[in-house]
């Protein structure tokens, strides 16, 4: 693990580098919507009414050499699963 910054100073590694001892590879995050009515008819060409809301979901990547998918939350119990 590479935790020294360009500068030459030692930075914190990042929580997903605790958890998995590397670097995240990519970050993407989306800001969060709801549909108040309509969510079935806009399909066919009828109204909806969809709004954002303030709660943001994120997620960080990087690869594995396995096929194996670790997946971390701090919103379910238990937090952490692994599948192919």
């Amino acid at each position: 693990m590479n935790i020294l910054a360009t500068s030459g100073r030692r930075r914190r590694p990042s929580a997903f580098e605790l958890l998995f001892g590397v670097p995240n590879e990519a970050v993407a995050q989306a800001s969060g919507s709801v549909t108040l009515l309509g969510d079935h008819a806009d399909y066919s060409d009828g109204l909806a009414l969809a709004a954002t809301i303030p709660q943001r979901t994120g997620v960080e990547v990087a690869r594995t050499t396995d096929r194996r998918v670790t997946v971390v939350s701090d919103l379910v119990d238990p937090p952490r699963d692994r599948f192919e």
